[in-house]
């Protein structure tokens, strides 16, 4: 008689969905870079033709949709093996803000919301992780505008409470998402930040989204010191999430508020790719050639230490 133990049964079950979550997002992500390469080569060479550009330009924001669903995927599979990680550098929380919203612009537009952002007419200079916390904030965006009606309103507020002098990276920033949308179910509530919970807000399926967002973001919270909540008065009354993170730095330590010089765009170079995907080759190198630089390609190592470049 053979005895299977039903914990290491769904230990390796769980393994291997794991896996599969992991493989079939890389898998996804070899396609998408030559389709968004070539859609860009596309609306470089039809410019002069308008309606062509329209509908790429709905091709290539549908792409970045997908490259989030892709991402989010990543993410869950790396949150499952605690291999979710983040690299602190001095940067602004107006530029991470800024990078936040022209990711998801589109969904505000799309859905006629307003969009008000206060507490940033000041320089807010942290250390934190730029991506990540773009991320963040970009997830808890896109979420407020999906499930707030057309023509809602969607606040993002800061403020900052000083910390100790002595520590360079001790201040508090306070991030406030509010919208005025359809609100949480009281049962609901406790499981937002649960990895796969779908029904935030009463009817996620219907609007998209893989339920993984909120709990990706929530460790990203945590990796950066800080602790993330939700709030809501119940069904249609709105939400409102809060971010408390120990990364405001003072002017006197950084110059990270200041303006950088911008940076000059580059000269045309003599340039070799290198990439056994063909379809990614091509699509890169006419992008390049229509900046102004000479490609030379080759989709194998032998035949690139034979270029002559």
């Amino acid at each position: 008689m053979t005895i299977v133990n039903a914990r290491d049964s769904g230990e390796e079950s769980d393994r291997r969905h794991n896996e599969f979550i992991a493989m079939l997002s890389h898998e996804l992500r070899n396609p998408m870079a030559p389709i968004d390469g070539a859609i860009s080569a596309a609306k470089r060479l039809c410019a002069e033709n308008e309606r062509a550009v329209e509908v790429l330009t709905i091709a290539q924001r549908q792409m970045r949709h997908l490259r989030t669903l892709v991402d989010d995927l990543l993410d869950a599979a790396r949150l499952k093996h605690g291999k979710l990680a983040i690299k602190h550098s001095d940067t602004s929380l107006s530029d991470i803000v800024s990078d936040a919203v022209t990711a998801i612009r589109h969904h505000i537009a799309s859905r006629r919301h307003t969009l008000k952002i206060t507490g940033l007419d000041e320089p807010v200079p942290v250390r934190a992780d730029h991506v990540r916390l773009s991320q963040v904030l970009g997830n808890l965006l896109s979420n407020a505008a999906k499930y707030t009606p057309v023509g809602g309103t969607i606040e993002l507020n800061v403020r900052v409470e000083p910390g100790d002098l002595r520590d360079e990276a001790a201040g508090l920033v306070v991030i406030d998402v509010a919208d005025n949308g359809m609100g949480i179910d009281s049962a609901v509530k406790p499981h937002v930040f649960e990895l796969f919970a779908q029904s935030a807000r009463g009817q996620a399926r219907s609007e998209g989204g893989l339920g993984i967002g909120l709990a990706v973001a929530k460790r990203m919270v945590e990796l950066h010191h800080g602790t993330i909540s939700i709030r809501s008065e119940g069904v249609g009354k709105g939400t409102v999430v809060t971010l408390r993170l120990p990364i405001a730095r003072t002017i006197a330590n950084t110059d990270a508020g200041a303006p950088g010089a911008t940076a000059a765009a580059p000269e045309p170079a003599r340039l070799l790719l290198v990439d056994d995907n063909q379809d990614a080759l091509r699509a890169l190198s006419v992008l390049l050639e229509l900046e102004g630089h000479e490609v030379t390609t080759s989709d194998n190592g032998r035949g690139a230490i034979r270029a002559d470049v």
